[in-house]
């Protein structure tokens, strides 16, 4: 088997700018039993490479037939963003929204980390 790496090396291979978002909690003033998850911007325009694009899984969830377009992101190493499962993805260039399906992994020592994410339909 084979696979085809990408030529594509330092600055150049993080053609795309996408925008990291976190969920955060805020409770309804007028009710105190009342919680409201929204998705807020955690970084803007952050240089990332799409590596990994499969799609064609075919699922059925609730007697509809879904395709499962899976997206693997590469983005430089920061120290201080720790990105979790619960958080999505915008590419900034298409408006398409992923949501973080695993666990972040670190490439290299600390040069770059790679997002397993699922497009949001």
């Amino acid at each position: 088997m084979c696979l085809m790496q990408d030529k594509r090396k330092g600055a150049g291979m993080y053609d795309r700018r996408v925008q990291l978002k976190q969920p955060t909690k805020t409770q309804d003033p007028n009710n105190f039993n009342e919680v409201h998850t929204a998705m807020t911007i955690y970084l803007s325009g952050v240089p990332a490479a799409k590596v990994n694009n499969s799609g064609g899984d075919e699922k059925l969830d609730n007697h509809k037939e879904t395709e499962l377009v899976t997206v693997d992101w590469e983005m430089r190493y920061d120290w201080g963003v720790n990105i979790r499962a619960s958080w999505v993805i915008v590419d900034l260039h298409d408006g398409q929204e992923y949501k973080v399906v695993g666990p972040v992994m670190e490439i290299g020592r600390r040069k770059a980390v790679r997002v397993k994410t699922e497009l949001i339909q």
